[in-house]
């Protein structure tokens, strides 16, 4: 899209920002690029019962997600300590998985990062807001 953002399109995005939409979502809804999305929404507040919701539901689709990339033995971990750094507990190819399961794309990933776990394998299981696009990035120190 070129051109400005009319006050009529900052409405709109305003209102999915505020319902819960990523500001990935935001540039395919509405064609904007990320860059713009932030700058204009950067300091619009997520609903958080809607954000929170989708958050439970998208830790209970990882089950079935990873089950479908071949991880077997999966322990929501969230079951035993809601508190934990970690959500899942997960094998693959004869190695253990540690799973962090979120719709939130702008995670604190150095934060995560002091979090790894000896000889486990650490990652973030990325989900959309809409829960139909996931995405598994491992967490390694170099």
């Amino acid at each position: 899209m070129k051109g400005k953002v009319t006050k009529e399109l900052l409405s709109k995005m305003i209102e999915a920002r505020t319902n819960g939409a990523t500001y990935i979502d935001i540039k395919t809804q509405f064609g904007v690029s990320r860059g713009t999305a932030i700058r204009y929404l950067k300091n619009v507040k997520i609903n958080e019962s809607i954000s929170t919701e989708i958050w439970k539901q998208a830790e209970k689709k990882a089950l079935e997600v990873l089950s479908s990339k071949g991880y077997t033995d999966i322990v929501d971990l969230n079951e035993i300590n809601p508190n934990g750094y970690f959500d899942i507990l997960a094998f693959k190819d004869k190695e253990k998985w540690l799973i962090d399961v979120t719709i939130n794309e702008q995670k604190d990933l150095a934060n995560k990062m002091t979090r790894l776990v000896d000889n486990y394998r650490c990652a973030i299981l990325y989900f959309s807001h809409d829960l139909e696009t996931s995405r598994i990035v491992e967490l390694v120190e170099i």
